[in-house]
């Protein structure tokens, strides 16, 4: 199907809360990642476990190589002093060398401090698809730290990012218009309900139609 004209939807209608946190499959090393499908209208906090070999030393994981994406979770909760998300234990790959293709905290509130465990989990993740923060109240800072790791420390993989509902402005946009630029695997950025200028949303919009043409 074509792809939609607008990166940036201006209103959505509301989908349906989730019975349950969606399953996690975990593939065979020799078993290529599934294929990129267009955000689904589950809230599950995390799809899509794979295998992978393990991170070479020069990558930002190989600290943490021997440990899975839960180990690591649990790990920095317990250093911030925070408790860890519920919806995400549920979901992270308990074994090493095993990634998500899908994170979905819509629905899963994690919020400010909760951020930057998830954060550490991006860092050592790999072929991350979707990213969902809508609604977890993050400001301008988070969305930085955010853009930075994604930029930094992982791969070119992430084609939709949604941070619907949270008090982002124009320091956040403009980040979100770095990682665009940089990032061209990411062809969908969605920003409705949050404070980012109608300029910057245009922008961001330009930027994520010609990612998405540099893939037709």
């Amino acid at each position: 199907s074509s792809p939609s004209p607008m990166a940036v939807p201006m209103s959505q209608a509301p989908l349906p809360r989730p019975a349950s946190l969606g399953k996690v499959q975990t593939l065979a090393p020799d078993t290529p990642p599934a294929s990129v499908k267009p955000m689904p209208p589950s809230h599950s906090a995390a799809t899509l476990a794979h295998t992978a070999p393990p991170a070479s030393p020069a990558s930002n994981g190989a600290v943490q190589a021997d440990k899975s994406l839960f180990e690591i979770y649990k790990m920095h909760c317990s250093k911030l002093s925070i408790k860890p998300n519920s919806g995400l234990l549920k979901v992270l790959p308990k074994q090493p060398n095993q990634y998500i293709s899908e994170i979905n905290m819509d629905y899963n509130y994690i919020g400010i401090k909760g951020m930057q465990p998830l954060l550490e989990i991006l860092k050592v993740n790999r072929n991350l698809r979707v990213l969902n923060l809508k609604d977890n109240n993050l400001e301008n800072n988070e969305i930085k730290a955010l853009v930075q790791v994604l930029l930094t420390c992982s791969d070119d993989s992430l084609t939709k990012l949604d941070l619907s509902n949270n008090p982002i402005s124009l320091a956040g946009g403009s980040a979100l218009i770095e990682l665009l630029t940089s990032r061209k695997s990411l062809t969908e950025v969605r920003l409705e309900g949050t404070l980012v200028q109608p300029k910057i949303l245009d922008k961001i919009q330009d930027i994520a139609g010609n990612n998405r043409a540099m893939h037709q």
